[in-house]
């Protein structure tokens, strides 16, 4: 679903009280990883040209600081690394976020087998070549049954051995639990939930008018208040309209 769009991406949303739409309700800060405090972090992709097109609108003061990225867990080589900071290159300085989509498609059942640790390596020593802090959105759309296909256990059990890797290194990474709020797809989002020992943030993806204020979105974010996790907006792109 995510690979067909460009995707922008507003991170931290954390409020503190409910409240109606219209309402400002500041947010509250849980401390969690890689939790900035009185900011937002605003960025976009999917792709280098995609984003380079979004930088260049943008003018000096709003130009976007985090960087959309998507992989595939098992396309990840030894090169990853070097080959993303290539692509950041242009950007210098401005660049001091980056946002993963971690793609696990068809592999969680056997991710704790270590059937992909040589990937996982590549990946995480890659995060360390860039030294830039990662919100890692690990299976993102976990909760898409009918373009990704995860099941609840093998998601939970793929998700955890994933976290345990990354908290193995001394890097600075974030594991982002990524659910859509879409009415045909299972609403049953704790089933996925791998636990608060492996999240550190909650993560929620608007594609439809109806789905922001939505019952399903309200219920992901209320819970997320409920487990002291930041939200963030992983991806924001209107459906089936353009972007420019």
């Amino acid at each position: 679903m995510s690979h067909h769009r460009l995707a922008l991406l507003l991170l931290l949303v954390a409020v503190a009280t409910p409240g109606r739409a219209q309402d400002y309700v500041a947010r509250e800060h849980y401390r969690q990883r890689l939790e900035p405090v009185d900011r937002i972090l605003h960025g976009a992709g999917q792709d280098r040209g995609a984003f380079g097109r979004y930088w260049e609108a943008m003018p000096v003061g709003a130009k976007p600081i985090a960087y959309m990225k998507y992989s595939h867990l098992s396309s990840i080589g030894p090169d990853w690394g070097a080959e993303l900071k290539r692509e950041l290159e242009p950007f210098g300085d401005g660049m001091v976020v980056v946002q993963l989509g971690l793609e696990l498609v068809g592999i969680t059942e056997t991710i704790p087998t270590g059937a992909y640790d040589a990937e996982i390596d590549h990946w995480l020593d890659g995060v360390g070549q860039l030294g830039l802090p990662v919100y890692a959105r690990l299976g993102y759309e976990f909760n898409g049954l009918s373009w990704n296909g995860y099941q609840p256990a093998p998601y939970r059990a793929a998700f955890r051995y994933l976290a345990d890797r990354i908290r193995e290194r001394d890097l600075e990474i974030a594991t982002v639990w990524n659910y859509v709020p879409d009415v045909s797809q299972p609403s049953n989002f704790m089933d996925y939930y791998p636990g608060d020992g492996y999240v550190d943030w909650w993560a929620v993806n608007f594609f439809h008018p109806t789905q922001i204020g939505s019952v399903l979105a309200d219920r992901f974010l209320d819970s997320a208040r409920v487990h002291l996790r930041p939200v963030m907006i992983g991806e924001s792109t209107p459906m089936s309209v353009g972007v420019l």
